[in-house]
């Protein structure tokens, strides 16, 4: 098959330029699709010597430049097709994979949380994956440099209006809220980030500081240990509690690594099959203790309830900590359970959406990748997903036809798909 198509594009390339004189962006598709590169480089350029707001053509350029190793070059091209178009897919994918072979990790991952693709939903989810693993990895270098640099950093002033959320410590006799604390504070971290106002630190970088200071095994700091992890994170502010039995006692302070003091301190208490609750008020006393400005919107936004069922909230507790230890096959079976008892829980669909295959990289093969290695097999598994798009799309217009045409072949029932990382997607 591969033959043929590489047959049909040579003549095609012949007839092109030999017989009807194609335009310059014809045959620079057809340099790419032929894997002549520089070719392709030299026939987009032309075509936007013509017409400078092709954006399509800055894109194809961009990525031409990046196939071909010119990867300043191909920087340039991808923004200027960004700055005509921000919706173009494939100029912001490749502009990621450009800035991630330039080590600039910080702008690929922002470039990737920009990226959508709604008509390619498959190549969408993959490279939402790829996002994860480049986090995690993005998490482990700043963890490792972050202690390499600890007495430089004491130095630096923390970043005006920042927020550090701990674990919470579990200090029932039972361990019962041993996945409820780093559940508790993905959501607390989650409604934080939505005031503007506030610059609150990623989770991740929290975990994988924590892992780095042999801290990970329970993920807590106290208030000894609180100050050092705070300086090293660049958090302003610190918000470490615990979590204790008879109901759900919590007892959470927040610090301040400048004054290296607690601030302010209070207590809570709620009914177990009120944690949500619970959670909400946590969050409005940080919010209080902060003076922090909450916009009209954002207050309606973090009112909204994650999820009312404790259940579904220890599974999701439990996803985290899986996902957190490379775990992604058991992160992804606890996200699905969390969804199965709270169909609505947005938080345990998101993550079971965006954890990565079984196929990713481990962990420890993840923290020694170098950005250039991220950006390899990035595009390796993206590669794949588009090939089973284009699948998809094959199958899907082929069943179009069949129920236009009335085909009788239309009514026969189609093998089941096979379980994949889509099920959730295509389910919620």
């Amino acid at each position: 098959m591969k033959r043929v198509k590489v047959i049909t594009l040579f003549f095609f390339g012949i007839v092109c330029s030999g017989i009807f004189g194609c335009s310059s962006r014809m045959t620079g598709d057809f340099q790419m699709n032929m894997g002549n590169y520089a070719s392709a480089v030299q026939n987009f350029r032309e075509v936007i010597s013509r017409n400078p707001d092709d954006w399509q053509a800055q894109e194809q350029l961009g990525i031409a430049y990046y196939k071909s190793g010119q990867i300043p070059e191909a920087v340039s091209a991808l923004k200027a097709a960004l700055q005509q178009n921000p919706d173009a897919a494939d100029a912001r994918y490749y502009l990621g994979l450009a800035q991630l072979k330039a080590d600039r990790r910080v702008e690929a991952i922002q470039n990737w949380e920009e990226y959508e693709n709604p008509d390619a939903p498959i190549v969408q989810g993959e490279v939402k994956k790829q996002l994860t693993l480049l986090k995690i990895n993005d998490s482990i270098q700043f963890a490792e440099e972050a202690l390499t640099q600890e007495t430089s950093l004491q130095t630096q002033p923390p970043a005006p209006n920042s927020v550090a959320v701990f674990y919470f410590k579990d200090l029932s006799p039972d361990n019962q809220f041993k996945y409820l604390q780093k559940a508790l504070a993905s959501m607390i971290i989650t409604d934080l980030s939505r005031v503007e106002s506030l610059n609150v630190i990623e989770r991740l970088k929290v975990q994988y500081l924590l892992e780095e200071m042999e801290l990970g095994s329970t993920g807590i700091v106290d208030q000894s240990t609180a100050p050092r992890t705070g300086r090293m994170l660049g958090a302003e502010h610190l918000v470490v509690g615990t979590l204790d039995s008879g109901s759900i006692v919590n007892q959470t302070g927040v610090a301040s690594t400048q004054k290296k003091d607690v601030i302010a301190s209070f207590n809570l208490r709620e009914e177990q099959e009120n944690f949500f609750v619970l959670q909400k008020k946590i969050v409005n006393k940080i919010l209080q203790v902060l003076n922090a400005q909450v916009k009209p919107s954002e207050k309606r936004k973090i009112s909204r309830y994650h999820t009312t069922s404790l259940t579904a909230a220890t599974f999701y507790g439990q996803g985290l900590d899986a996902r957190d230890q490379g775990n992604w096959k058991e992160a992804k079976v606890f996200f699905r359970k969390a969804l199965k008892e709270d169909p609505n829980f947005f938080l345990a669909f998101w993550q079971s959406d965006n954890t990565p295959g079984e196929s990713a990289p481990s962990l420890d093969q993840l923290g020694q990748m170098s950005p250039s290695e991220i950006a390899d097999s990035a595009d390796n598994a993206v590669r794949a997903a588009r090939g089973q798009q284009r699948s998809a799309a094959a199958r899907n217009q082929q069943q179009s036809l069949q129920k236009s045409t009335g085909d009788e072949t239309g009514s026969r029932e189609e093998p089941a798909p096979e379980k994949g990382e889509g099920d959730i997607s295509v389910s919620w």
